[in-house]
């Protein structure tokens, strides 16, 4: 649950870094998700990977999300890096 807060957080917050560039904010969304959701998919792929390989109890074979989460922040991290990309359509005067 609180991952899905963050991800409508972030999506809000790259949806504005794109207005601010004079980019469409849909487009900025559908990026976040996508690469938010493809990274989290490749890490739970690693992470199974490693927690099948290893023979760990059944107790222990959760932990493939926790090879899940970091990849999923590091997919949100580049998406926002990606939406702040470009000079500023709009600056503000100062």
């Amino acid at each position: 649950m609180v991952e899905l807060i963050i991800l409508l957080k972030l999506t809000r917050s790259n949806a504005n870094h794109a207005i601010a560039r004079g980019r469409g904010p849909s487009t900025a969304k559908v990026y976040t998700v996508a690469l938010w959701f493809l990274f989290e998919f490749f890490g739970l792929f690693i992470g199974t990977a490693i927690c099948s390989t290893l023979d760990w109890p059944i107790k222990l074979t959760y932990l493939y999300l926790l090879a899940a989460l970091p990849m999923a922040i590091l997919g949100g991290f580049i998406s926002t890096r990606i939406a702040k990309r470009g000079e500023a359509f709009y600056t503000p005067p100062q």
